[in-house]
């Protein structure tokens, strides 16, 4: 005889006395995923539930053998229809969390798994108007065994339904007290950050962080994976321009810090042009792309300062010796690296660089990606490339000089013949304007 999962009414005996310590076990409700003779799988989910609780969603494998099994890899994906619970009518759909479950061993009985996707579940999920949804769920997944038997959830998926609902204010205040602690205990791991996402979602949660508590929690962190990329986002939307952290990226920035670099470049909120001296002295020393493009992002605060330029593309040239080269010898990988080194030039904007770029504008020749070998537009030929560079020089944006001259032009057109005509013309245009 099959043996059952336990019921709902004995699921606190189960669960964790931490669970027991958050949760009220009567909250928690499963769904069958599957069910056989050798393997059994539920969802166990938290309804009603709110972005404050740690865990909203677990999965329980139940080995019904006598033998251990071995997991290559379980796989989830957890879509989700948000409607307006007064009128029933769908607000929003879309995927809640997914990706790898579980891969390993399973002994017999029942396995409870708390990965770290099901710690994103609650993000996913996204912060609900006041009133709350009601949320339909569609859970696809399956697990499938190193001795080749697979197991999953029906074609259609398995229905599941929860009410999510805004925090209420008792439990905001245990967030605020929550999010400090994991501020403070940084992890590299997805479901640390996971964890901090879901509660940074909720402003009253994220605003109560001081510009203190912000760096110090900044300091001690990487990337995305431990939560530096989300509180780089709350500095940039409330202190961008408080002198703790214009002092704290000039000083990161002045010690070529990888780190406060991405912070910059995932963010236009978060500049300063305190930080341009810094970033050219990086690229000085280094040549790193990710340094220009940076720049890039504010070309408008340092584009004009002659003297920013001269320093930028005499580095450039430095680091980039492909420009060096005589462009008719170039082919393959190294055509495709000059053309990249164009772009660059456009972004220094040094207008004594624009020679460089001339000759290119005769040049037809098709421009590949040395591993995929696939042409993508905009820049499918080398003279589009260095069309682009000259007129970010000229003009800051290709588009604005393509609008002035009236040349109807769409970057993604499918069609070459059309998308060409149009930049052939402007080549045209663009080399009177040269003379």
């Amino acid at each position: 005889m099959k043996r059952l999962f336990v019921t709902l009414g004995m699921l606190v005996q189960l669960m964790p006395a931490c669970w027991a310590a958050d949760q009220q076990p009567s909250q928690w409700h499963s769904v069958d995923l599957w069910s056989n003779d050798i393997l059994a799988a539920r969802m166990l989910f938290l309804s009603p539930a709110s972005l404050t609780d740690e865990n909203i969603v677990v999965f329980e494998f139940d080995n019904r053998g006598v033998t251990t099994l071995d997991v290559d890899q379980a796989f989830l994906n957890l879509d989700a229809d948000r409607k307006d619970p007064s009128s029933g009518k769908s607000v929003s759909t879309g995927g809640i969390t997914g990706g790898v479950l579980y891969i390993g061993k399973l002994a017999p009985g029942v396995t409870t798994v708390k990965a770290d996707i099901c710690k994103a579940a609650g993000a996913g999920l996204g912060l609900p108007p006041h009133g709350g949804y009601l949320v339909d769920m569609t859970v696809h997944c399956d697990a499938r065994l190193r001795d080749g038997r697979d197991f999953s959830t029906p074609q259609q998926g398995v229905a599941a339904h929860m009410e999510w609902k805004y925090p209420e204010p008792n439990e905001i205040e245990n967030a605020k007290e929550r999010l400090r602690t994991l501020l403070a205990n940084p992890e590299h791991t997805f479901g640390h950050s996971a964890q901090l996402n879901c509660l940074v979602i909720i402003p009253e949660v994220a605003d109560s962080l001081t510009v203190d508590e912000l760096l110090s929690s900044i300091r001690v962190r990487s990337d995305s994976v431990d939560g530096r990329t989300l509180i780089s986002w709350i500095i940039a939307r409330r202190f961008a321009n408080d002198p703790k952290v214009v002092a704290y990226y000039l000083e990161r920035l002045s010690a070529s810090d990888p780190a406060a670099l991405s912070d910059l470049g995932g963010n236009l909120q978060l500049w300063n042009p305190a930080w341009i001296e810094p970033l050219v002295v990086n690229f000085e020393t280094g040549g790193d792309e990710n340094i220009l493009w940076t720049l890039n992002l504010h070309r408008g605060d340092w584009v004009a300062n002659r003297q920013l330029t001269s320093r930028l593309s005499a580095a450039l040239f430095k680091y980039r010796p492909i420009l060096h080269k005589e462009l008719a010898s170039l082919a393959g990988k190294e055509l495709f690296s000059w053309c990249l080194a164009a772009k660059e030039i456009g972004v220094v904007g040094d207008k004594a660089l624009i020679p460089v770029l001339v000759p290119a504008l005769d040049d037809k020749r098709i421009v590949r990606h040395p591993l995929t070998q696939m042409v993508t537009p905009p820049d499918n030929r080398v003279c589009d490339a260095a069309l682009s560079a000259v007129l970010t020089v000229l003009d800051g944006n290709p588009d604005f000089a393509f609008k002035k001259a009236g040349v109807k032009y769409w970057p993604f057109e499918h069609d070459d013949k059309v998308r060409f005509t149009a930049l052939d013309r402007m080549i045209t245009l663009t080399k009177e304007r040269l003379k």
